[in-house]
């Protein structure tokens, strides 16, 4: 079993790293063998890292993290087919599929979904949460799953999104809130009829069904699960927040935690999974935000 990893965050000061210009990672699950995927194209794109990545039509599409916002197509081979300045998406973190034809993208900047046509380019709005061009709620992982449309928010900002304790898990479609007062969720995923997030903050596993897994630290961020295999993304926490350049403290976390791939034994009961083993990605990057199956 393989996975492909995405790393945002490369920041210039981060130019210890093995490849400060490689963002996009093949692992290998069996063997913990990490290959990196150069793209060469990147590096005149200055940017720092990517988010969101999923697969449609036989191509890869991945978010690039920089200030104007890309949309890389990439073929079965991670050679890019097509570099797509997108005009209506603004810090883009996450894209799902929503049909054949298109794709659904996180817009965290304004605060929007944006439907996107992955053969006419044409973008439009799908849903919108709060109608600003500024950053209010953090709206960044997206599903459209059994008709429902869901997405994850972090709420309201105080001072900095590092003290914004309201996050929340919404059904749009259902006008329904499944959770409030989350410490920054993200990565929604449906798998075998069920709806999982990440609760990065408090480093946890939840479920819509309420269930929950405690991974004891780190901020977990990326998530892929396929029947009884749980993969999960830990981070390095942040010490200066990259929106204000401040200095931050986590008091709540019981482990600062390091960039890893953590590999569970998924058990009927969540609570219960049990790790097998984790593969360290530190020497790559700080973070991990998206993780997505190679099949």
């Amino acid at each position: 079993m393989k996975i492909l990893v995405t790393i945002p965050n490369k920041r210039k000061e981060n130019f210890q790293f093995a490849s400060p210009h490689t963002f996009l990672y093949k692992v290998n699950l069996a063997t913990k063998q990490v290959d990196e995927i150069f793209i060469p194209e990147f590096i005149a794109l200055n940017m720092v890292g990517l988010t969101g990545i999923t697969k449609i039509q036989g191509d890869y599409f991945v978010l690039v993290q920089k200030y104007d916002s890309f949309l890389a197509r990439l073929d079965k081979n991670f050679r890019v087919k097509q570099l797509i300045g997108l005009k209506k998406v603004k810090g883009g973190h996450d894209l799902k599929v929503l049909d054949r034809n298109h794709i659904l993208i996180a817009s965290t900047g304004t605060n929007r979904i944006i439907k996107f046509n992955i053969h006419t380019l044409v973008e439009t709005d799908y849903f919108v949460a709060e109608d600003s061009t500024k950053d209010l709620i953090h709206l960044n992982s997206i599903l459209s799953y059994g008709g429902n449309l869901y997405y994850s928010a972090f709420g309201p900002k105080k001072d900095n999104w590092i003290f914004s304790m309201n996050g929340c898990i919404k059904g749009v479609s259902e006008h329904k809130i499944y959770y409030s007062k989350l410490y920054q969720p993200h990565t929604l995923l449906a798998e075998n009829g069920t709806i999982y997030f990440c609760e990065s903050a408090k480093s946890c596993i939840r479920s819509l069904s309420g269930e929950v897994f405690d991974l004891g630290g780190g901020y977990v961020r990326g998530l892929a699960i396929n029947k009884n295999t749980m993969i999960v993304g830990t981070s390095k926490v942040r010490t200066i927040s990259y929106s204000s350049g401040n200095k931050v403290s986590f008091s709540d976390f019981r482990e600062a935690g390091s960039c890893k791939i953590k590999i569970f034994q998924k058990n009927k009961n969540l609570a219960d999974s049990v790790l097998n083993y984790e593969i360290d990605m530190s020497s790559h990057g700080n973070e991990i935000y998206d993780i997505l199956f190679l099949k």
